[in-house]
């Protein structure tokens, strides 16, 4: 099953992980060049459970990314790093609505995504109107905060589109 979001980010520590459902619209020429397992310059992605980059697009749009996984990804650019205090925020974008429950969110904190010692914290948002927090050390995975409703989350309108900051 693909999976699309459209991400516009504001300020963003480290990667934008991006996960909901296929999005029908028309592909501009942009999205028709981008083969799976191609990326933006500096750009790269990890998929869950090692699975192949064949299904995975990201790529710039807008003011943002737009990507379209099969397997679940993080796309992360490794010179976009923060140290000290400092403030995250993304507009997420789901443009239709999943047929279960579909999670996306940032990652934050992340080193060495592209290596098995991995580290990082996320969060995640669904169309439940749920979040959910965690941490990643190596293969390890420290549930934060389990699914948990919130009213700030937006939940799909009608036409299955939600955008939450």
């Amino acid at each position: 099953m693909k999976r699309t979001i459209l991400v516009m980010l504001s300020t963003l520590a480290i990667a934008t992980p991006a996960l909901a459902q296929q999005h029908q619209h028309q592909h501009s020429a942009e999205h028709a060049m981008h083969q799976g397992g191609e990326f933006p310059a500096g750009w790269s992605a990890r998929t869950d459970r090692g699975a192949p980059l064949d299904n995975v697009h990201f790529m710039t749009h807008e003011d943002g990314f737009h990507a379209i996984t099969g397997p679940a990804a993080v796309f992360y650019n490794p010179e976009w790093r923060k140290s000290g205090n400092y403030r995250v925020a993304a507009r997420l974008a789901q443009t239709k609505a999943p047929q279960h429950p579909e999670a996306y969110g940032i990652v934050i904190g992340g080193r060495n995504l592209d290596a098995d010692e991995q580290a990082y914290s996320y969060f995640l948002v669904r169309q439940t109107g749920e979040y959910f927090v965690a941490t990643g050390q190596g293969g390890e995975r420290k549930v934060v905060v389990n699914w948990t409703a919130h009213p700030a989350i937006q939940r799909p309108n009608a036409e299955g589109r939600a955008a939450n900051l």
